[in-house]
């Protein structure tokens, strides 16, 4: 019975701060965005008039990640600051039952908060980010900016090649591919140069292409060997395009899956590029857990003794919530720079953060 009480009372004031908070990053968005849809050049591509209205709700997921877990926080707060307004914590104490076992409820919806936290920044965020960016370049841009940002160039250090894409689309048929081979020695072995590719089936297969030898000695093609097909299928060239996506995406727009695989498939990253991808992923992982954080100071920290010492803790806790954010994002900047192993800065914080939590809680109990 308390359990479903405790529940019901958590669950209302947190489903009013989430469509609260969504609501007022909804407006600020539109607000801030909506005047380059107005005055978009009159050579944009534009699309369906229906996409404006689109690129907003996709740019909310990415607001969700900060939102759930302040609103854990604000919930909490308010629940138990009612709870102690009508006395139901005295009684609570008074019949045996400690301060944490009441809020299992909290901790449960808490819980649960993270893991959905962590499925949208895994796999709702990135392509909900991908999509949004690729309607407002439509309606923002020109064609011929767009043209040029549709270009793509990829360095490959396992393989020693270079790929150059005029018109690179990783669901589609790629335009003006260029891949060049280096010898260990930093030589061009040759020289590929076709009018379109395309991916399938684990193949790359070249359209209208020539493979140009070049001279060791004088690094000049040798264009009396060239090789032409109509259609060559290279099984040779391991890279993909999801691979050579994965790596020139910035790492924001990447899921956890997908740096591991990026990791995986280039060993002889740069340090410092290394260290960036493997501190987004702790950061990723440990940041799911912020709904607990929130959960412990809300709860912890509004539990007085005294009167008007709830608004009190309620501001401390508010204040410890945008401190923790402010000091994991602060980590995690620098732990991208290389400066520290890369858990010290992405994961830390947030382990730091919630063992306060747990401290709190347990002397309030």
């Amino acid at each position: 019975m308390l359990f479903g009480h405790v529940l019901r009372e958590f669950m209302v004031p947190l489903v009013c701060c989430l469509l609260g908070f969504t609501a007022l990053f909804l407006f600020n968005s539109v607000f801030d965005d909506i005047p380059d849809f107005l005055r978009r050049p009159a050579t944009a591509a534009g699309g369906p008039s229906w996409e404006v209205p689109l690129y907003f709700v996709l740019t909310q997921p990415a607001n969700l990640l900060n939102v759930l877990p302040m609103s854990v926080l604000l919930a909490g707060s308010f629940l138990i600051s009612l709870m102690g307004k009508h006395h139901e914590l005295v009684a609570v104490r008074a019949a045996g039952i400690s301060l944490t076992r009441m809020a299992l409820p909290i901790w449960l919806v808490a819980a649960a908060l993270c893991g959905v936290s962590f499925v949208i920044g895994e796999w709702v965020v990135p392509e909900c980010t991908a999509r949004a960016q690729d309607i407002r370049e439509r309606w923002t841009s020109s064609r011929t900016r767009l043209r040029r940002q549709a270009r793509l160039v990829y360095h490959s250090r396992e393989t020693r090649r270079d790929w150059f894409f005029e018109t690179f689309d990783a669901e589609a048929v790629h335009a003006g591919v260029f891949v060049k081979q280096f010898t260990l020695d930093d030589s061009i072995d040759w020289e590929l140069r076709a009018a379109r590719a395309r991916y399938a089936d684990g193949i790359w297969v070249f359209e209208d292409c020539e493979v140009v030898p070049f001279d060791p000695t004088t690094q000049l093609p040798l264009e009396d060997q060239a090789q032409r097909q109509a259609a060559w299928p290279r099984p040779d060239l391991t890279e993909t395009p999801d691979r050579i996506v994965h790596q020139v995406r910035p790492v924001e727009g990447l899921s956890v899956r997908q740096i591991r695989a990026t990791l995986r498939a280039n060993p002889d990253l740069p340090p410092q590029v290394r260290a960036s991808l493997r501190s987004t992923i702790g950061f990723r992982l440990s940041f799911s857990l912020a709904c607990l954080v929130g959960a412990l100071y809300g709860v912890g920290l509004s539990v007085t003794r005294e009167r008007g010492s709830a608004m009190r803790g309620f501001a401390y806790a508010v204040g410890l919530m945008v401190a923790y954010t402010m000091v994991a994002q602060l980590g995690l900047v620098l732990a991208r720079k290389g400066l520290g192993p890369p858990w010290l800065g992405s994961v830390v914080p947030t382990l730091a953060f919630l063992a306060a939590g747990v401290v709190i809680m347990h002397r309030r109990r």
